[in-house]
């Protein structure tokens, strides 16, 4: 039988308080490493979205705006900006393209389509947006016959409405992700050679023409405030070319 001696006694109040504070410290910094760790991937992932998601809108914009077709002198088809506002810029633009789309069988088909790029404010007063793209199909004019038949397709021909899409996604400037502040559009005049920020070839200044190139900058704020700004520069293929493409001011002003 093992008899109770004094000196064999358990820990002291002094050596569980060190123990404690040494397991406190060793867990801070076990959970500082962790809590950075995960910061830093959470970071990186939300950077990586907003460079990918700034890059394929611009990329978009830019494929629809290089197959931009010339205007034709009545007008049916154009180009023209709609809205231009310099701080912050919220341009928009319109212009017809080709198109594989369509009303359906029964239904005069040109194979073109007017696209129409903007911003839609998140809400009212709002200044954040998200890029919308409207697409409204070209019903091709029908001649009809000598019987009144083209008075009959007239009327059973349907009111072509906007197929709408939205580039960037709503809910990540509502998690505070990141979100798109600003789009602006400049337009080269190749016979000047001058980039202008407003066009309308129904207009004297620019009637019946084609830019020759358009610059599309999109600016996009992270969830730290900082603006980035997403461009390039793409050459309309279906306008005369006559002089090299040179580059605009990007500057963005608040």
């Amino acid at each position: 039988m093992t008899r109770w001696r004094p000196g064999r006694a358990g820990f002291t109040l002094l050596e569980i308080l060190v123990a404690v504070a040494i397991l406190a410290i060793v867990m801070s910094t076990v959970y500082g490493v962790l809590s950075r760790t995960l910061y830093a991937k959470g970071y990186a992932e939300d950077r990586a979205d907003l460079y990918a998601a700034g890059r394929e809108t611009v990329l978009k914009i830019a494929s629809d705006l290089e197959a931009a077709l010339p205007p034709t002198p009545r007008g049916e088809i154009a180009f023209r900006t709609l809205t231009q506002s310099n701080s912050p810029p919220r341009d928009a633009v319109q212009f017809s393209v080709n198109t594989h789309s369509g009303l359906g069988a029964a239904v005069p088909q040109s194979g073109r389509a007017t696209i129409t790029y903007s911003l839609a404010p998140l809400s009212e007063g709002n200044q954040f947006f998200i890029v919308r793209r409207d697409e409204v199909p070209i019903v091709a004019e029908d001649s009809g016959g000598d019987d009144g038949s083209d008075d009959q397709a007239a009327e059973e021909v349907p009111t072509p409405h906007p197929k709408v899409t939205f580039l960037t996604d709503d809910m990540d400037c509502t998690d505070q992700r990141f979100c798109v502040v600003g789009l602006r559009l400049q337009y080269l005049d190749g016979e000047t050679g001058e980039w202008d920020a407003d066009w309308d070839s129904t207009g004297d200044a620019h009637f019946n023409k084609l830019p020759t190139a358009a610059q599309i900058t999109l600016y996009v704020s992270d969830n730290n405030g900082t603006i980035h700004d997403f461009g390039t520069i793409v050459d309309l293929i279906m306008a005369p070319s006559t002089l090299p493409t040179p580059t605009p001011s990007r500057n963005f002003t608040q």
